[in-house]
């Protein structure tokens, strides 16, 4: 039982720190430029506009972007809000972290005892996230082999969302390369699902040759995430689609 209240404490902390952060942006950000001059804001307002525009320049510098932000659960439930891990998980140290989530020192090291977990955590909520999107398309799928091409799609949006900083999963085991670290077995354990999950669909859309075709779209996603961080989005969405649909 006290373990529950404190989760409940934690999340209730950290979800008052994140509105309260997010209301004070938005306050800042809805005021006109002009009459930040003068005219039209009072002394507090100008300071919440230059605290918010000195915040959003702070985060510009190590590419995180304002408006991606998601609360991640730790193995006992608790939840600290950063503002990308996709960023977090492979170059931000555990501080910079803490700054971003708002909170203090205590308050994460209750809930995560350092970085690792913390990336071990978002791994499996993007796994879970995953798993229920496809679930979701399955079911809205007129038939199997209407699947992939809504794969694709999704892929493609996701691809040219807002912040997209690359898959979290191939990022993730790139930092971490020994196969036997939990970090590593996160992201083996997400991988193996989604090429059972494609095998599992694309025998049940009759094709002759299942595993190799899963294996395939998993090579064109794969590039996809990577190139759609490097190159142009929109153009590899139309490439992945377009390819998708040839298999």
């Amino acid at each position: 039982m006290e373990l529950l209240r404190r989760q409940r404490d934690g999340l209730a902390q950290v979800e008052r720190v994140a509105q309260d952060r997010r209301g004070r942006l938005e306050r800042a950000q809805r005021q006109p430029q002009d009459a930040a001059h003068g005219g039209g804001i009072d002394r507090d307002a100008r300071r919440a506009e230059a605290a918010g525009q000195q915040h959003l320049h702070d985060r510009a510098a190590v590419g995180v972007p304002h408006d991606d932000r998601r609360p991640v659960e730790g193995a006992d439930g608790s939840v600290v809000v950063i503002d990308d891990l996709r960023e977090a998980q492979v170059r931000l140290p555990v501080d910079r972290v803490i700054e971003e989530a708002e909170v203090s020192r205590a308050t994460f090291y209750r809930h995560f005892p350092g970085k690792e977990e913390l990336v071990r955590a978002y791994l499996e909520r993007e796994d879970e996230r995953i798993r229920a999107r496809f679930a979701e398309a399955a079911r809205s799928a007129e038939s199997p082999a209407q699947l992939p091409a809504l794969v694709a799609a999704a892929l493609g949006d996701e691809i040219c969302g807002a912040g997209f900083r690359g898959c979290p999963f191939i990022n993730a085991a790139a930092e971490y390369p020994d196969r036997g670290h939990p970090i590593h077995q996160a992201v083996d354990t997400h991988r193996t699902w989604f090429r059972q999950t494609l095998t599992d669909t694309l025998t049940a859309a009759g094709h002759p040759d299942p595993a190799h075709a899963a294996q395939v779209l998993i090579l064109l996603r794969d590039g996809a995430m990577v190139g759609g961080y490097l190159d142009d989005p929109e153009q590899i969405r139309t490439t992945l689609e377009k390819t998708i649909a040839r298999l």
